[in-house]
């Protein structure tokens, strides 16, 4: 069982939220007697590549030559109670080719994963690059 949200906060603003439970039991799904239940949760605020069609594109500046610039956060558990809590903040930069655009993209940002036995927090740097073929 799961809900989810999505919704705008402000012009530039995604926002999402969900939340799941599951009956679980060494990582099987176990039968409606058993006691043993988890969920799962998680948050998400992002904010899409601007594009041609965006007021804030007009004029030239900064945000006139990274037309594929964007951000997002991202917290959130998987169901299971052995399922570490994991945090992401990440920046796109992208680009325009043929009037499309983030044809080619790069994600760099940074994971966050706490173990739940130990409470430890690893840390790691990711990058994702994206390539796009018509």
């Amino acid at each position: 069982m799961s809900a989810q949200g999505l919704f705008a906060l402000g012009a530039r603003t995604l926002c999402s939220a969900w939340v799941s439970g599951a009956r679980i039991k060494d990582g099987v799904g176990v039968q409606e007697d058993d006691d043993d239940a988890s969920g799962g949760w998680g948050l998400a605020a992002t904010a899409p590549p601007v594009g041609d069609d965006d007021d804030r594109t007009r004029g030239g500046g900064f945000v006139e030559r990274a037309r594929g610039l964007g951000w997002g956060v991202v917290a959130g558990k998987e169901p299971g109670f052995d399922s570490p809590v994991q945090l992401e903040a990440f920046l796109r930069f992208g680009d325009k080719e043929d009037g499309v655009l983030n044809t080619r993209s790069a994600c760099p940002g940074i994971v966050a994963t706490r173990d739940p036995e130990s409470g430890r927090w690893d840390v790691a740097a990711a990058c994702r690059v994206e390539l796009r073929f018509p």
